[in-house]
């Protein structure tokens, strides 16, 4: 027999919600080198480069947010959580 315990419970409400803010984790780490990266060299291309960087991280936050929204609305914040402590990302998305 396998051992499931570490397998997500896709049936627990609180998973997407979960699954967002890891997600949202890794997209601020993106964001925050093609912003490192746009200030660090001036070069056109380099900027343009970061600057599709970020528009395919703030598209990826929409559809996210999009397709999760009822799965985030329904769900209540953590406890010791706010509501405005919620992902950065998907909220400038």
């Amino acid at each position: 027999m396998s051992d499931n315990s570490a397998v997500p419970d896709y049936d627990n409400p609180q998973v997407p919600k979960e699954l967002l803010h890891e997600v949202n984790n890794q997209l601020e780490i993106v964001i925050g080198a093609a912003e490192l990266l746009s200030r660090q060299y001036s070069d056109p291309s380099t900027k343009e480069c970061c600057s599709q960087i970020q528009s395919a991280v703030f598209r990826t936050s929409k559809l996210l947010k999009m397709h999760f929204k009822e799965a985030i609305s329904i769900q209540p914040a953590p406890n010791g959580v706010k509501e405005s402590d919620s992902p950065a990302v998907l909220d400038r998305a």
